[in-house]
């Protein structure tokens, strides 16, 4: 920041001529196609990082990195040029985060860059290659909505470049880039934005009204009547070798456990007055790890019933293994919440006992018919819960809004995040490698310091780091974090990243963890992998390298992460169209970015998404600053863009 702009422009331009030059001779070398191929699933799309790609060039073309200080700069800059103007391949798709997902982390997106499925880019390869004036002569007057009946025939009869040229347009409408769209227009005989698309393929009779066109674009796998369906199952190239060793569960101990949950199970024996053995019982991966990776990493839709499977605790039978973790409590003793010694086993289980239904209020009432060892065990998990919550609280932990009430979802939220902090500690003081999401606080504080009152919830004290926005909602508003001093913390963040669980680098601020991995959500691959490898090490296995492992993993978890993120814009932005015109509407938004213009970017605290929001120009806003609007200037579902004022 402090040097000379003539030197900063020289370096930029440098830079930027050298990448020019990169990306001419990895396109010389057809090093594209490489990359493509080596990085494709045949109907999904898969997530990428410029690093892999650059890796995979410098492997192809050694000299591309030399001794010159810019090598790598360039490298990266050429690959971002190549895919961002290569629709038929690659997309470029920034993720958009919205606040709340840094407190569930495992929905966190971090790719931008996405490898097409190979069926799809052979349709667009198709299109592309052949003249728009002979694809216009052939096919251009069939969409102009007078000839229904000859292109449903004609779709019918086989046509392999008119059914390519629909992929296309479906294609054009979720990711219109200038090429592709310039290209339809010399097709259709007409410039054609993504909503006059999709009109056109209603009016042509090639799809219903209000079919969704995010499902039906091919990016996202092969489209039918329910949805989207395909028959690749995301294997992983890299070979897993599994020891096939198993060793029999030990038999669990008499005492009562009581379930909390479907994949929950806890006990507790009372070792003083103040003192207790708490031991949590959870499902175990047990299905072999390369069928696992065959599944969709992700559940997102009622369509997909493809996810990882961990099996839910029965009552009435006998011998369900599960992974037991045990660790001794001492209300009096903060080091056994914040330092606990944990053991880990692996047992069978032989039934439970269900808590009452509203067991958070019954544990404490004196008329409730709750037998007294229930009320005591539940009250002593209380007791615990609060005294750890109260330590992710001082470790910057976002208690938000939603989270205020100790409701039955309380209880299992935060046993079975305790229960991932204990073994993600566990495994870093073993060296067992695990896959963890990683946002740390930053070091230093920023200039951007403002005054906040109490009584109007609005910034007597300066608030220029992440800790001072956790603080004001301690001290100000119970323990609970608002949404707007959630979203000023974020910005005090040193990134976010999915990574090898590191001893140096493994804090989670927003949840106030000095370790986040998943180990028992249902539906995500990255807590199987997880499970089976704290599995493989009580076994005596060998241990997998989860270096090798991170990339494929998470390049098809982010693209379905990415699916996820604009179904859900879809849909909100779709039902907010359709009811602007019976009902006027206030709008609560939180400003994200700091001002440059009169646009400037916000979360809609009612909507849930991120939003643009037209402001004087003159305004300043701060980031953490609340509007409320009242007018939707554009909405627009088919090209995500909603403005607001």
């Amino acid at each position: 920041m402090n040097t000379n702009h003539h030197v900063l422009q020289y370096i930029l331009l440098s830079t930027a001529r050298y990448a020019t030059s990169i990306a001419a001779k990895l396109s010389d070398h057809s090093l594209l196609d490489t990359i493509y191929l080596q990085t494709t699933n045949l109907y999904h799309q898969k997530g990428l990082t410029l690093h892999h790609l650059a890796a995979i060039a410098v492997r192809e073309i050694p000299q591309l990195v030399q001794t010159n200080i810019l090598d790598i700069p360039a490298l990266f800059l050429a690959s971002h040029i190549l895919m961002v103007n290569d629709p038929v391949r690659f997309r470029f798709v920034p993720p958009k985060r919205v606040p709340e997902d840094y407190l569930e982390p495992l929905s966190v997106a971090t790719m931008s860059y996405f490898a097409n499925p190979h069926h799809l880019a052979q349709s667009l390869r198709k299109i592309l290659s052949l003249p728009a004036e002979i694809l216009n002569a052939n096919y251009g007057h069939l969409f102009t909505g007078k000839y229904a009946f000859e292109l449903f025939q004609t779709l019918r009869e086989g046509a392999q470049v008119l059914g390519d040229l629909v992929s296309a347009i479906k294609y054009a409408i979720e990711y219109p880039h200038p090429l592709l769209l310039r290209h339809l227009e010399k097709v259709l005989g007409r410039s054609m934005k993504p909503r006059e698309l999709y009109e056109m393929l209603v009016q042509s009779e090639l799809c219903p009204p209000g079919w969704n066109p995010v499902l039906s674009s091919g990016i996202y796998g092969l489209p039918n009547n329910a949805g989207i369906f395909s028959e690749d199952q995301l294997k992983l190239p890299a070979k897993i070798k599994s020891d096939r060793r198993v060793k029999n569960p030990e038999r669990t101990n008499n005492q009562i456990k009581y379930r909390l949950a479907d994949r929950l199970l806890f006990s507790s024996e009372d070792d003083s007055i103040s003192s207790t053995t708490f031991s949590f019982y959870l499902p175990v991966a047990t299905q072999d790890i390369n069928d696992q990776m065959s599944e969709f990493p992700i559940v997102f839709s009622q369509n997909i019933n493809y996810a990882p499977f961990f099996s839910k605790f029965k009552k009435s039978i006998r011998n369900q293994k599960a992974l037991r973790v045990s660790f001794k409590y001492d209300m009096y003793k903060i080091e056994t919440v914040e330092k606990p010694e944990i053991e880990i086993g692996y047992e069978y289980i032989d039934g439970y006992t269900d808590m009452a239904p509203n067991y958070p209020s019954a544990a404490f009432s004196l008329f409730s018919k709750i037998d007294i060892e229930m009320k005591d065990a539940i009250q002593r998990l209380y007791f615990l819960l609060k005294h750890k919550e109260k330590l992710r609280l001082e470790k910057g932990y976002l208690k938000s809004e939603n989270e205020a009430q100790e409701t039955s979802e309380w209880y299992v939220r935060n046993c079975i995040f305790f229960c991932e902090e204990l073994l993600s500690e566990y495994c870093l003081k073993k060296k067992i490698p695990l896959i963890g999401r990683v946002s740390p606080k930053l070091a230093t504080e920023s200039e951007d310091s403002r005054s906040y009152s109490g009584f109007f919830n609005l910034f007597s004290q300066d608030a220029n780091s992440y800790q001072s926005f956790v603080d004001i909602g301690r001290a100000y508003n119970k323990g609970v974090v608002s949404a707007t001093d959630v979203v000023c913390a974020l910005r005090y963040l040193d990134g976010f990243r999915v990574q090898v669980l590191s001893p140096r680098n493994s804090a989670y601020a927003p949840l106030g963890a000095k370790a986040h991995a998943s180990f028992f959500s249902p539906g995500y691959l990255e807590s199987y992998i997880n499970n089976a490898q704290l599995m493989n090490h009580l076994q005596g296995r060998r241990l997998w390298s989860m270096e090798k492992l991170l990339f494929h993993f998470l390049g098809n978890s982010e693209s379905l992460l990415q699916m996820r993120r604009r179904l859900h814009r879809y849909r909100v932005l779709s039902e907010l169209e359709s009811r602007l015109e019976d009902e006027f509407s206030m709008f609560r938004c939180i400003i994200t970015e700091p001002q440059v213009s009169s646009i400037v970017q916000g979360f809609c605290h009612d909507l849930k998404v991120n939003v643009k929001i037209q402001v004087d120009a003159d305004q300043r806003l701060m980031v953490g600053d609340r509007i409320l609007c009242s007018q939707i200037l554009e909405l627009d579902p088919y090209s995500d863009r909603i403005v607001m004022k």
